[in-house]
């Protein structure tokens, strides 16, 4: 598959990302969310980039750049950040789709179905940093298919963005082997000297970045910095990477699945099928950067499998770029050999059912659980959040559930008091402290599922009122505060009996 140099449907791109992005505005989350989002709204309002993995350099200055922005309130803006970082990666997607030489209705079935994907557009439009990683990593794999025989200049744009892409998200590693196997695959491309140029590109991008990073995280050396940024986030996470198991293949495989299948429910999972199985069938010289494209989606695989964290679900998404693409190649399969795609009719037709169809699985899985009354998934209950509309239906925009929380919380404590809080609900605790100022002479205390809370009672009360943010045994270690007991005080817990 060539490229059309003539491509008639160069606006077609942009048109689709404007539409994703006036989608995802009228879905966004209106103000500080639980968690991570809260924990990213406030480094960027309080201008403070975290001093180790989570402080994502390229993601923080965007987020200081929207926080100038004279709209409704500075968690909004960070949340519409996500927004427009994913329009773009659509978009981004959509050109590289025809870079590859895939029709004009293929890319934007590409990019249709990239924007309705779950996991894609739930961190859309939320204060998060994946979006702004997958913007680059668009243009990166938009690249890769530029190169020709001839033009080095794209090799060499994409090597030099391997830097920004670091300090936008870790999981930039997992581009490499792709890209490894792509410059051993089309080695003949390049001279010596040519090869000479490739490196010194590869050693100003890279060591650019790294020195950001030593200066952000500030450890004694540079290679410790660099430890630090691939391993700790606020704690360090390094016994979760790598960790596979072989007893626990079955139930990670079952996971993968469950994630895939939810990301691309009904024709979208068909097309990805016909456009791999024409590329396992077809594939010939002049395709390696679908070969890498395969590559990247392994790494991303293997990588997902072996690091165990609550939000495992999360690192399958560099992957889901490269299936996005198959489906647009599945797309043209398919066109040529069922007449209905061929007619206009018919290709708006199945465009429109792979946009619909995923949004209306969303929408019916959350209504049917919470009518139910059912929570198979396991998903915590938290104050004024329905747990299934919560992680099942992407789009947030009549989600304040955080905010409510954090309000009647703080402003319902008396000054002095301590308050307990595990990381989802401290997080907008302190945004809304910070940004708000409610609940000013109260005391903020996080605390991690293994702490002994007895322990740090002592060691920080003094004599005021105690309150624990949750009662839930999974988060608080209720067993170490003795023969106290949690009495219920508005949102949060009073600790009385000590």
């Amino acid at each position: 598959m060539h490229p059309d140099k003539s491509d008639p449907g160069r606006l077609d791109g942009w048109l689709l990302a404007g539409l994703v992005l006036t989608f995802y505005v009228i879905t966004l989350a209106p103000t500080v969310l639980w968690g991570d989002g809260a924990h990213f709204q406030r480094s960027a309002h309080q201008g403070v980039l975290d001093a180790d993995g989570g402080g994502r350099f390229v993601w923080f200055q965007a987020a200081r750049l929207f926080m100038r922005l004279p709209l409704e309130d500075p968690a909004w803006r960070v949340n519409l950040l996500s927004a427009v970082a994913a329009a773009l990666t659509v978009l981004g997607i959509v050109a590289t789709a025809r870079q590859a030489g895939l029709s004009r209705a293929a890319a934007a079935a590409a990019g249709a179905i990239l924007a309705v994907s779950h996991t894609f557009w739930v961190h859309a439009v939320r204060a998060e940093i994946y979006t702004v990683f997958t913007a680059l990593m668009s243009l990166e794999l938009w690249l890769w298919f530029r190169w020709r025989p001839g033009d080095r200049r794209p090799l060499a744009a994409a090597i030099l963005l391997l830097g920004p892409l670091v300090l936008a998200h870790q999981m930039t590693v997992l581009l490499l082997p792709a890209l490894a196997y792509l410059l051993w695959r089309r080695r003949a491309w390049l001279a010596p000297r040519q090869w000479a140029g490739i490196a010194a590109a590869l050693l100003v991008s890279v060591g650019l970045a790294a020195l950001v990073l030593h200066r952000q995280i500030g450890a004694s050396t540079l290679a410790g910095s660099l430890v630090s940024y691939f391993t700790r986030f606020g704690r360090d996470f390094t016994p979760a990477l790598f960790d596979f198991s072989p007893a626990t293949f079955p139930r990670d495989a079952a996971t993968w699945a469950a994630f895939f299948f939810l990301q691309f429910v009904g024709p979208g999972l068909v097309l990805i099928g016909l456009g791999a199985g024409h590329w396992l069938r077809k594939g010939h010289a002049g395709e390696e950067a679908w070969a890498a494209l395969t590559i990247l989606y392994l790494s991303d695989l293997l990588f997902a499998f072996s690091y165990r964290v609550n939000d495992q679900y999360v690192f399958y998404l560099p992957g889901y770029l490269a299936c996005v693409l198959f489906a647009g190649r599945g797309w043209d399969v398919l066109a040529k050999s069922w007449r209905p795609v061929q007619q206009r009719f018919g290709r708006l037709a199945l465009l429109a059912l792979l946009v619909v169809t995923p949004i209306s699985a969303y929408a019916t899985a959350s209504w049917l659980f919470t009518t139910l009354n059912l929570n198979p998934l396991g998903i915590r209950q938290l104050p004024f959040r329905e747990p299934n509309r919560y992680f099942l239906w992407p789009a947030t925009h009549g989600d304040d559930s955080a905010a409510q929380f954090a309000r009647a919380a703080l402003d319902a404590l008396p000054p002095g008091s301590l308050l307990i809080a595990d990381y989802t609900p401290f997080e907008p605790l302190m945004y809304v402290q910070s940004a708000e100022g409610r609940g000013a002479g109260v005391r903020l205390i996080q605390v991690q599922p293994e702490d002994d809370l007895g322990t740090l009672i002592d060691e920080v009360e003094s004599g005021d009122a105690v309150f624990l943010a949750d009662n839930n045994p999974r988060y608080y270690r209720l067993e170490s505060l003795g023969g106290a007991v949690l009495e219920p005080f508005g949102v949060v817990y009073r600790l009385a009996g000590r």
